[in-house]
């Protein structure tokens, strides 16, 4: 839920926090921190996918329209099994997702956007 000074709700949405341990057979963190700038704010999370933890940043800013749009998704992957593997890192922006709204943001949303870029490159 985003507030404005005076506490009136601005935006709001239940569907993008992460719980802890999402997976019974990957263990992940969820939510770890929010962080704001002069120009908007940025969460990160953990996630888990098979073999790949997920360090999640989503980055959303304040538009000229005046509602918080994201700018940003950065997916690090790290293999757990080795302490040695080089992360994979994937970002993608309004170019790649095309223009999301804040209150209209789903946790699914990168990894729909991950796959359907992987199956258009192998065209």
């Amino acid at each position: 839920m985003i507030r404005d000074r005076d506490g009136k709700m601005v935006a709001e949405n239940r569907n993008l926090i992460r719980a802890p341990g999402e997976h019974a057979s990957c263990p992940s963190d969820g939510f770890m921190d929010i962080l704001t700038d002069e120009k908007g704010f940025a969460i990160y999370q953990r996630n888990c996918s098979g073999w790949h933890l997920i360090g999640e940043t989503l980055k959303f800013e304040l538009s000229s329209e005046g509602h918080y749009q994201l700018r940003e998704v950065v997916l690090r992957y790290t293999d757990r099994r080795s302490q040695e593997s080089d992360d994979i890192v994937r970002v993608l922006t309004p170019n790649d997702s095309g223009s999301i709204k804040f209150e209209d943001y789903r946790l699914d949303e990168p990894y729909k956007v991950t796959s359907a870029l992987r199956e258009k490159s192998k065209n």
